[in-house]
C-alpha cells in the first residue's frame, strides 16, 4: 500500500511541479520537473525560518553511507500540514519524495512529501480559506486573508530597462537578501503565500503580515508616514475611492529585490533590485460575497523599468480559527539559500 501510495504521489508532485517550473522560487536550483524517492535514516530535523532541513543517512550503491540533506519549507508551513518538531527524530526510518538538486550528484534535494515512522504522509498545503470549510462569508476588506502558492497566481513580467536586464542578467544567488532575513518588499511580501489580517478603523488601516512578521500602519487621509519601524516598507498614505481602499507609498531603500524577488518572480528566476526613487499604489477590493480580496498594483521605478508597470492577485477570506503565527527567520537557516 506504501508504494502504491508513493507512486500516486509521485505522479501528482510531478504533474504540479511541472506547472510550477517557471514561477517556482527554486527552480535555479532544484529541478521541479522531476521526483524521486529517497529514503534513510533521520540524523537531524528542525523546525526553521525561513526554511527547514532534515538529514538521512542511506547507503549508496557502493554500499557506503550517503548523507541527503533535505530543503523543507518554512516552520509555519509545516506546521499547518501537521508536522511537528517530533514528527522526524533522530533514528527513524523515513522515506521522502524530493525534487532533485540541478547539479548532478549534489545532496542537497528539496522534499515535496515525506512519510514518517507511523506512515502518515505529509506535503500538502492545507487550504486555509472560508470557502473551503464551508463558512459563512465575511463583509467588507476587513479580516484575514490566505495568499496563493505564487505559480497559482503568476504574475506579468516586469518591463526591464537596460539596468534592469543587466541585473537580472548578473543575478547572484548569493549576494540575495534572501540570505541575510531582509524581509520582502511591496508587494511582494503581499504575494508571499502567507497569512494577511487586515485592520481598518476611521483613522488608519493596519496590515500584519505573517511574512517576515512585519506590521504596517497607514493612516487615511493624511500625509504619509513611515509604513513600519524598520523603514524597508517606505512612507504611505491612505484613502478610499468608493469601495476601493487605496495606499500609495514611496521613499523606500534602495534593494536587492525591491521589485522582484526569486520566490516571486515576475518574469525571470532571479532579484531585481529597486531604486529610491520606487513608488507603489495598491487598490483593494471585495466581491460581493465578501470570500475573495483583490489587490490591483501598480509599480514605478524609472531606474529599473522602462513603463509603469501593474499587476493583479485575489486572496481568499480565511476560515474562523486560522491565525497569524509568529515568523522569526534565523539568519543560520536564512544563509542556506545560497548553497
Amino acid at each position: 500500500m506504501k508504494a502504491i501510495l508513493f507512486s500516486i504521489l509521485a505522479v501528482v508532485v510531478s504533474l504540479l511541479c511541472s506547472t510550477a517550473q517557471s514561477h517556482h522560487a527554486f527552480a535555479m536550483h532544484f529541478d521541479p520537473s522531476r521526483t524521486m524517492e529517497i529514503e534513510g535514516i533521520v540524523t537531524d530535523f528542525n523546525l526553521r525560518n525561513p526554511h527547514s532541513f532534515f538529514t538521512l543517512e542511506s547507503l549508496d550503491e557502493r554500499g557506503e553511507t550517503f548523507v541527503w540533506e533535505v530543503e523543507l519549507p518554512s516552520s509555519i508551513m509545516l506546521r499547518r500540514m501537521g508536522i511537528a518538531q517530533s514528527t522526524f527524530s533522530p533514528g527513524d526510518n523515513v522515506s521522502a519524495v524530493v525534487w532533485p538538486n540541478r547539479v548532478e550528484g549534489r545532496n542537497l534535494v528539496y522534499g515535496r512529501a515525506m512519510t514518517a515512522v507511523s506512515g502518515a504522509v505529509y506535503g500538502e498545503h492545507p487550504d486555509l480559506s472560508a470557502q473551503a470549510a464551508q463558512e459563512e462569508a465575511g463583509m467588507g476588506i476587513e479580516g484575514m486573508w490566505t495568499s496563493p502558492l505564487p505559480f497559482l497566481n503568476p504574475q506579468p513580467a516586469l518591463p526591464l530597462n537596460e539596468a534592469g536586464q543587466i541585473a537580472a542578467e548578473n543575478y547572484d544567488h548569493t549576494l540575495s537578501p534572501a540570505t541575510t532575513c531582509e524581509p520582502f518588499s511591496i508587494p511582494d511580501l503581499q504575494l508571499s503565500p502567507y497569512l494577511t489580517d487586515i485592520q481598518i478603523d476611521d483613522e488608519k488601516v493596519i496590515f500584519v503580515h505573517e511574512a517576515y512578521g512585519i506590521t504596517r500602519t497607514i493612516p487615511f487621509d493624511s500625509d504619509p508616514i513611515p509604513a513600519d519601524p524598520t523603514g524597508y516598507m517606505g512612507v504611505a498614505a491612505a484613502s478610499w475611492e468608493g469601495d476601493v481602499m487605496v495606499i500609495e507609498s514611496q521613499a523606500y531603500p534602495a534593494s536587492r529585490w525591491g521589485l522582484s524577488s526569486e520566490a516571486q518572480p515576475k518574469g525571470p528566476p532571479a532579484d531585481i533590485p529597486s531604486s529610491e526613487q520606487k513608488r507603489v499604489v495598491e487598490r483593494y477590493s471585495v466581491s460581493e460575497d465578501g470570500q475573495v480580496l483583490t489587490l490591483d498594483y501598480d509599480i514605478e521605478d524609472p531606474v529599473y523599468l522602462t513603463d509603469l508597470y501593474t499587476g493583479s492577485m485575489i486572496m481568499n477570506r480565511a476560515a474562523t480559527g486560522v491565525s497569524v503565527q509568529p515568523f522569526e527567520c534565523e539568519v543560520d537557516s536564512a544563509k542556506r539559500f545560497s548553497e
